[in-house]
């Protein structure tokens, strides 16, 4: 074991309360006793499951979405926007991995999935396929268009699915969110294909399946620091499983309580999910969505109250901005919304739960919106063929006791000029392959913030750990239409012994973007600002010393400008994220004033242009 390893360690058990100590150790114990190659056998007509009409989701559901989804034999199966390797009969290789390895035979606890050089070995993207929410839309479109052939493939991959479903074997069974995935998906497909009435055999086999998960969930569920969405999602799938089969119904209302109650927890005052990682807040609210949808006889009034609450602020955002943007961690977790164009989920699900709630929501104000508890305020400016979208962070890091999906972004903006990108977000691209640009995905300097002496203004101990006392606090400190204050308190870290407080002041008037940094410690610091462009802006001739141009082929122009004589800048090609699993080449300026002291103060603009001849039709 290595010195990161073992340090990775001492900072997780630092983590841990003296009660999340305890039940580690009590999982690891039912992990290597876990009853592996044993499935639960119906034996009583109670145990399989009853659906009713699921015609909401299909009246909702997106049918060019849908009719695009794989429907035949050989049609190709995308998980993350890799091509699955295919069987002979034309059906996912259901345990094989990207980089060609069968993970079949493999104890479910024993299969690696840390720290790969390669995207190929990671089995993120083997748990996506497995979920089946990429077959929702096939059964959508089978029973939509009652297309026989379409409804045989499904039928068929459901069949080859199950008949290679090893109990505690391979990478479906390795943590509780996936049977959760797997067992929603499995209920949603059924129903749709009308399983219980048409097809005895697979009725009995699914509710087998269902049954099994139902108990693993409950053997090994998501607890303390980790109860974060894996729990939401591990507590849904009980509540649905216990809902649709009627040996399991008396513990249904349990359940359903249960996942309300954590969903409160998991969702501050103002509408946003506490891990804010804006992907992981959609994810949760379709969970919502679920329990609700598949507990039409035992409605949940604090569930209802708070899905509508959660419903309203994504509907805000998406008013505001005109569509959904992506902040922080995502790997793109959907269950119902999983029937449009992911672009389209934000509003989907907003449609999706006014008709569940018999609801409408309120519009929102024009030029600003501001979520003070959970630190996102939105500023806009419209100016002739350009309307100019910024998003800034003056929030907390992250949820609960390690802040998993939390990234140094703290007074970090991002901007979008008539609806695309401009200013990015750096992203993800994977959980479990290449930990150093997941670090550097993390980083401050590869957000649009500060950073001090080279380093973040937080401070990672993990992929997905970051300690309290090494996290920088944000504040909101003023905002109005066209302008915000943020205050950052910035803990020591080994190259800032003494801390920081970084105070930004950001403007948006018409097509000019002024950021003013303003940053106190008691030492000599190095301040950086960074700025991360889209990848489809790029340097422009004509740049200069303390003016930068760059453009998006024709139709959009940025120039950056700043004073030479205080400040140096630097302009790099770095790697970034637009999606799980993908990487792009972006420009980053990174501006730094000359001189080094303990109080600072470095000033930038931005002057946005879009050609009107060029100019976006969203």
């Amino acid at each position: 074991m290595n010195i990161s390893k073992l340090n990775w360690y001492a900072a997780r058990l630092a983590a841990m309360s003296w009660g999340e100590r305890v039940h580690r150790v009590r999982e690891a114990y039912l992990r290597r006793t876990a009853p592996l190659d044993k499935c639960v056998e119906v034996t009583k007509t109670d145990q399989l499951f009853q659906i009713e009409d699921l015609h909401l989701l299909t009246s909702q559901a997106n049918s060019a979405f849908c009719s695009s989804a794989p429907l035949r034999p050989h049609d190709n199966i995308f998980a993350y926007g890799q091509s699955w390797p295919l069987d002979d009969s034309g059906l996912p290789q259901w345990h094989v991995l990207l980089n060609g390895s069968d993970a079949s035979d493999i104890p479910t606890f024993k299969v690696h999935y840390r720290n790969s050089a390669n995207l190929n070995d990671d089995v993120r993207i083997n748990w996506e396929l497995n979920r089946l929410t990429w077959l929702i839309p096939s059964a959508i479109q089978a029973h939509s268009t009652q297309d026989e052939s379409a409804r045989h493939y499904v039928v068929s991959a459901l069949e080859s699915y199950l008949d290679s479903d090893r109990v505690g074997y391979g990478t479906r069974w390795n943590s509780s969110i996936e049977l959760a995935m797997q067992a929603l998906s499995l209920t949603i497909i059924a129903g749709l294909l009308d399983v219980p009435e048409t097809l005895p055999a697979l009725h009995e086999q699914i509710s087998s399946a269902l049954l099994t998960r139902y108990e693993w969930m409950e053997r090994f569920p998501s607890k303390y620091s980790s109860a974060n969405n894996h729990l939401l999602a591990e507590l849904a799938a009980l509540s649905v499983v216990s809902g649709v089969t009627p040996s399991l119904r008396s513990q249904h209302a349990g359940y359903v309580t249960e996942f309300a109650h954590e969903c409160a927890k998991q969702f501050n005052d103002d509408g946003l999910n506490a891990e804010l990682a804006t992907d992981y807040h959609l994810y949760a609210l379709d969970l919502m969505a679920t329990v609700l949808y598949f507990s039409p006889q035992t409605p949940h009034r604090g569930l209802q109250e708070l899905t509508h609450k959660v419903a309203q602020a994504t509907q805000s955002v998406v008013n505001f901005c005109g569509f959904w943007p992506r902040i922080s961690d995502s790997d793109h977790a959907a269950v119902l919304s999983n029937v449009t164009f992911e672009e389209n989920r934000a509003e989907w699900l907003t449609n999706f739960c006014a008709s569940l709630l018999g609801t409408k929501f309120a519009s929102t104000p024009s030029d600003q919106l501001s979520f003070k508890t959970s630190g996102y305020s939105f500023l806009k400016s419209s100016a002739e063929t350009e309307e100019i979208l910024m998003l800034l962070d003056h929030g907390y890091l992250g949820y609960g006791d390690i802040a998993g999906h939390a990234h140094a972004d703290s007074a970090a903006i991002w901007v979008w000029m008539n609806h695309q990108p401009l200013l990015v977000e750096s992203g993800t691209y994977s959980y479990h392959s290449r930990d150093e640009l997941r670090d550097c995905l993390r980083s401050s300097m590869w957000h649009n913030t500060i950073s001090l002496n080279g380093a973040s203004t937080s401070t990672p101990d993990g992929p997905f750990l970051w300690l309290r006392e090494k996290r920088a606090s944000a504040k909101l400190l003023s905002i109005s239409d066209k302008a915000a204050t943020i205050e950052v308190d910035i803990p020591k870290n080994p190259v800032l012994p003494s801390g920081a407080t970084h105070r930004r002041n950001v403007s948006l008037v018409g097509k000019r973007i002024e950021v003013i940094e303003n940053v106190s410690a008691k030492v000599d610091f190095e301040l950086a600002s960074h700025l991360i462009f889209d990848c489809n802006y790029s340097v422009s001739e004509g740049s200069e010393d303390g003016c930068i141009l760059l453009s998006k082929a024709l139709e959009n122009h940025v120039t950056v400008t700043y004073d030479t004589s205080q400040v140096n800048s630097l302009i790099e090609t770095i790697e970034t994220s637009p999606t799980y699993g993908k990487l792009e080449k972006s420009t980053r300026i990174t501006f730094t004033n000359r001189q080094k002291s303990n109080q600072q103060t470095l000033t930038y603009m931005l002057e946005c242009q879009n050609n009107p001849e060029k100019a976006s039709t969203l």
